[in-house]
């Protein structure tokens, strides 16, 4: 079922010098009032933090065995977002269109403002989530690469002052929370397609 998946990681920062990890620990002690469970890194070695300060877009890719309609069909159900990524709480949408807003509560964060930047039918959409001084937008893709194959493509994207600080703060939740959600939605998409094909046999 699984077919493959694959990490990248783009951008590039300079060296964090000694204020850098001050600002670091600055702003997870900022965060935490607010409901973030941000990890502890007060015991950041200077190796690591330049390693994951250096990542400010994170991209992970599958396979899935279905048509892109599909897919965008689990895409459009915002409330059971929550089904394929488990870091999500609770999620909604007025409308699944460009530029409709929602809120999204995560299990390790506080509600958040969502903004639906791009939104187009069956092939893609973006989201926009604000943080202090840094801006937060997932993207997640389709593209058909044969007769009900679609290659699954989704990215967290960190952007603004602080960008490289946020991607030292939460890269490891995403690392890990990239391929699951995708092993999930393909798990589910899949799923639908055979029960559209069943009761469209059974008509």
């Amino acid at each position: 079922m699984f077919a493959s998946y694959g990490w990248m990681f783009h951008a590039h920062c300079p060296h964090p010098r000694p204020e850098s990890l001050r600002l670091i620990r600055a702003v997870s002690c900022c965060l935490r009032p607010r409901g973030w469970l941000v990890p502890d890194r007060a015991r950041l070695t200077y190796r690591y933090s330049r390693k994951a300060m250096a990542h400010r877009t994170f991209v992970d890719h599958i396979e899935v065995l279905t048509t892109p309609s599909t897919i965008f069909h689990v895409y459009s159900q915002v409330e059971k977002w929550r089904e394929w990524d488990h870091s999500i709480q609770y999620s909604h949408v007025g409308t699944f269109k460009s530029g409709g807003r929602g809120v999204l509560k995560s299990k390790n964060g506080p509600k958040s403002k969502m903004e639906l930047l791009e939104v187009t039918d069956g092939a893609s959409f973006t989201t926009k989530f604000g943080l202090p001084m840094c801006e937060m937008r997932l993207k997640y893709e389709l593209q058909p690469v044969g007769e009900r194959r679609t290659e699954v493509t989704h990215s967290v994207t960190f952007d603004g002052k602080l960008a490289a600080v946020f991607a030292l703060l939460f890269g490891r939740e995403v690392r890990k929370g990239l391929p699951a959600g995708l092993r999930r939605l393909k798990s589910i998409s899949e799923g639908e397609f055979d029960r559209q094909s069943s009761r469209g046999a059974s008509t």
